[in-house]
């Protein structure tokens, strides 16, 4: 009995290990299944949707407009910026004002003969300082940052260019009048600090690769806070890769108030591959297939969008293809796409890209597409819906 015991046991560990030795099933691909449904009496009504909208915007505005609300750290970083003016708001040219400084470079361009001299931007360094009194000096020290200290304010900026020894980089523009080198870092971080305290800080890590002037960088990741570091009242983060096979980009951005939170984020995974990357006139990207998802949260608001797309077939992306006149018509793939507002159904898309049995070259006629309007469930397919969308 005790023999027949352990046998058993044994039995069944060696089943566990081998059973734990076996990969998981894949997940099913989303383009091979079809969307849950709309829920009608949920979903996001799109005669009304604009309104809803609308109010979420206001309500948006009202969190990043200063007020008893405001995060106190990231108040008192305004406050020194003098950002705090009545009904300020924190729009998008306020956050780039805590910046623009920074990439401006610190001497003018050299005097060029026509087509000949190269002309130098370095990236600017040194010590900048306003003293209490509002007068202005200028030290060449440090060599591999630049700080502009507001002693009238009492706040400090400091950039410095070559973080953990990355080194910057020159690049060139012909133009002409003559070639510009231009000085750019491949990391670089910024603080601003009030009081001695550390309000803000933004870090840019950049691969540039061989062809930065034609198609932009082969990688760039950049990241920022304000408010406190522990705890920051606004945040954002964001990456973007080009390899051999296709392209990845990501995101997110997060704001909150005493009470209250905001965020967003976003995903691209495009697989494909590159032609002549380095020569606009030539270039092109093939897409085969993309996975696609964003989402935006806030109170008594949040949605959520997704789009896949496989075995993506006749669709190039080059200056010759974009110019093409009805450059879609022959597309082929399959796409899956569903949208929720507030965790319920509200859109879908489903079906093949490709031109349907009319022939008229129309492609999405196959693409069922579900919506709800005046309270009913609309369905039609994908080309009549651009089709509508363009009147």
């Amino acid at each position: 009995m005790k023999r027949a015991f352990i046998f058993t046991l044994g039995l069944t560990t060696l089943t566990a290990l081998l059973s734990a030795c076996v990969a998981p099933k894949p997940a099913p691909d989303p383009t091979t299944i079809t969307p849950a449904a709309v829920e009608t009496s949920q979903a996001l009504d799109f005669a009304t949707g604009r309104a809803k909208l609308q109010n979420a915007g206001s309500g948006f505005m009202d969190m990043v407009t200063v007020s008893s609300d405001t995060d106190p750290d990231l108040t008192a970083l305004l406050k020194a910026l003098n950002l705090t003016g009545a009904a300020q708001s924190l729009s998008l040219n306020s956050v780039t004002r805590l910046g623009q400084e920074w990439l401006r470079p610190s001497a003018p361009l050299l005097g060029a003969q026509l087509g000949t001299v190269v002309q130098e931007v370095p990236v600017r360094t040194g010590t900048d300082t306003i003293s209490p009194e509002g007068m202005f000096t200028h030290s060449d020290e440090p060599k591999d940052a630049w700080v502009y200290d507001n002693q009238m304010r009492g706040h400090v900026q400091r950039v410095d260019w070559t973080v953990n020894g990355d080194a910057t980089i020159w690049v060139e523009q012909v133009y002409p009048f003559g070639t510009v080198r231009t000085e750019v870092p491949t990391h670089a971080r910024g603080t601003l600090s009030v009081g001695g305290v550390v309000r803000a800080s933004a870090e840019m890590k950049l691969t540039p690769g061989d062809c930065v002037l034609q198609s932009g960088p082969t990688a760039l990741k950049v990241s920022g806070w304000a408010g406190k570091e522990s705890n920051p009242a606004a945040k954002v983060n964001a990456e973007y890769a080009w390899t051999a096979t296709g392209l990845t980009a990501s995101g997110s951005a997060e704001y909150r108030t005493k009470s209250r939170k905001a965020s967003a984020t976003f995903r691209a995974d495009v697989r494909g591959t590159t032609e002549n990357r380095c020569t606009s006139a030539t270039f092109a990207f093939t897409p085969t297939r993309a996975d696609l998802s964003a989402s935006v949260s806030m109170p008594d608001h949040k949605a959520e969008a997704t789009v896949a797309l496989r075995e993506l077939g006749n669709l190039v992306f080059s200056a010759k293809e974009l110019q093409a006149e009805n450059r879609y018509q022959t597309i082929k793939g399959r796409v899956w796409a569903s949208a929720t507002y507030n965790g319920h159904v509200s859109a879908t898309a489903f079906g093949p890209l490709a031109d349907g049995l009319d022939l008229d070259l129309q492609p999405g006629d196959q693409v069922t597409v579900k919506y709800v309007k005046g309270g009913q469930l609309v369905e039609t397919n994908l080309a009549a819906l651009l089709n509508s969308l363009q009147r």
